[in-house]
């Protein structure tokens, strides 16, 4: 019987899982996507490579299964962010701010071309939260009266707007306070008219 690194398995297997998510990071960070293996994963996890197919099925699973952790943690700081605000316009300046300072740390953009249809279908389930979010948001700010327009519309036009600046935040390309400024700026202007 294997060793167990922590006081069960359902705990061993989610700090295994751990360290095999925080040494796929690094190495996306350093090699990025392309230059990631599961063998390079396993030796910097210090687990055995075998091992690893019983927590991921390839190179894709892993970056999934990373996005998904770090939208969990992701979810935290934005609610956070968001929950700190009073008032519609507050709380939907916090959201574009976080989700392009996010943007900046964010490596998953490239990966998405990459993905099958049924990957590209996880990513989004992954992102529904987060969607949710924004919605609320110009939900609120309508009723209120703060902004106006048809909601789902607008909660588009936000999230096309973020989207928009991902990739010239990730490559360094556009400062993402400036960005997240200006996006505000504008959008603000524009859900008030």
């Amino acid at each position: 019987m294997p060793q167990l690194w922590a006081d069960d398995l359902p705990a061993h297997r989610a700090l295994v899982l751990g360290r095999l998510l925080d040494a796929y990071a690094e190495l996306v960070g350093q090699v990025g996507f392309d230059g990631v293996t599961l063998a390079a994963v396993a030796e910097r996890a210090e687990i055995a490579r075998s091992a690893v197919y019983n927590y991921v099925s390839d190179r894709h699973d892993l970056a999934l299964a990373h996005a998904e952790r770090e939208m969990s943690r992701f979810l935290g700081v934005m609610a956070e962010a968001v929950g700190a605000e009073a008032d519609p316009a507050g709380q939907l300046r916090a959201y574009v701010t976080t989700s392009l300072a996010q943007a900046a740390d964010s490596v998953g953009d490239e990966l998405m071309p990459l993905l099958t249809d049924d990957e590209r279908g996880r990513v989004m389930i992954m992102l529904a939260p987060l969607r949710d979010v924004l919605h609320d948001i110009v939900d609120r700010g309508v009723a209120q009266g703060d902004f106006s327009g048809d909601v789902d519309a607008l909660s588009d036009l936000v999230w096309a707007t973020i989207a928009g600046y991902r990739m010239p935040i990730a490559h360094g390309q556009v400062d993402p306070d400036t960005a997240a400024a200006t996006a505000s700026h504008v959008l603000l202007a524009g859900l008030a008219s």
